[in-house]
């Protein structure tokens, strides 16, 4: 269930990325603004991250995986059926939030399900998210070629949360418990330069990868001649990478320590500046130099990303392995 929640989730979001320069299209606004979608996502993001907690608590892990299920589609509604800049905005930033509710019970009941491989469930978990992501341009792409338009594609995203309400609505997850203070004597410790070289590492490849799902569509139409909707498909060649990668990345974390995989709070806020800020950023430059001169902030922070991995180092060596915490301490997480 909780695979199958996070790869609607993942739909939408490699769904609506190559979608947004059509929509800016619709709008008739320039590329910046258009990029304050990206920026409207992060906003819905870091709520989510800052109330999510709050939200298990009042209505329970399952309540929070289907409230952020429900308030997607929502959020999708607006998106599609309204023309107005700022509904659009509200809209994608409700979505974002939705998104995660749902990304936050996965971590969640996946950890508490697999304790010491629950870093490998939740790479694999995205890693499916990314395969639902690749269907996603693909579907939106050719709902634009044959004259329907990319949000019956982005439409889909209902019928998939509809089908898994149907056919999960009577699985039950862990639920929450609290953590007791006592078990955490040594309270917060300070974090490393490593960490955050990491962190900062974290920001770069996390913009990388929002300017080439807000903008390789129309790089690869203004510079190809393709089409729109053949333009809005080909992004998902860039998902094809992404999935890959994250498969083999479920291999590597079934190695580490769970800690070493989630610095989840600070990582967190580092992808939503990134995902905030760089596609804004690209979009602004590309109204004034053009896309293509402007996509070359992408391997400038690419190389920015080589440095920091250069000078920075894993906290254990490799292969190292600590032995995992006991399974009582991890139902504590939201």
């Amino acid at each position: 269930m909780v695979y199958s929640l996070l790869a609607i989730f993942g739909y939408f979001l490699y769904g609506f990325g190559p979608s947004v320069p059509l929509l800016r299209d619709d709008l008739g606004v320039s590329r910046a603004v258009g990029a304050l979608h990206a920026t409207a996502m992060s906003v819905g993001a870091v709520t989510g991250g800052l109330i999510g907690e709050r939200v298990v608590a009042a209505i329970g892990r399952r309540g929070s995986l289907w409230a952020g299920t429900g308030l997607l589609c929502v959020g999708v509604v607006g998106l599609c059926a309204v023309r107005f800049l700022g509904v659009t905005l509200v809209a994608a930033a409700l979505c974002s939030f939705a998104g995660t509710l749902i990304l936050n019970g996965v971590n969640a009941t996946l950890m508490d399900r697999h304790h010491r491989a629950g870093p490998a469930a939740i790479t694999e978990a995205n890693a499916g998210a990314g395969l639902a992501g690749i269907l996603a341009p693909l579907v939106v792409g050719g709902a634009v070629a044959v004259g329907l338009g990319w949000r019956a594609g982005l439409l889909v995203t209902l019928l998939l949360a509809g089908v898994a309400a149907l056919v999960f609505h009577g699985v039950r997850v862990p639920e929450a418990t609290e953590i007791d203070p006592a078990d955490h004597p040594e309270g917060v410790r300070s974090l490393s330069r490593q960490f955050w070289l990491t962190w900062a590492l974290v920001v770069c490849v996390v913009g990388v990868e929002f300017c080439l799902s807000l903008w390789s569509s129309d790089l690869l139409h203004t510079r190809t001649g393709l089409t729109q909707g053949a333009a809005t498909a080909g992004f998902s060649a860039v998902l094809v990478g992404l999935t890959v990668s994250r498969f083999i990345g479920g291999r590597v974390a079934v190695r580490r320590e769970a800690d070493w995989i989630l610095a989840a709070t600070r990582v967190s806020l580092a992808a939503g500046i990134a995902s905030g800020c760089a596609p804004f950023l690209l979009g602004f430059a590309a109204d004034r130099v053009g896309t293509h001169t402007a996509f070359l902030i992408v391997p400038a922070l690419i190389v920015a990303a080589m440095a920091l991995l250069a000078v920075s180092h894993p906290g254990l060596p490799r292969g190292a392995r600590r032995p995992a915490p006991a399974p009582a301490e991890w139902p504590g997480a939201a």
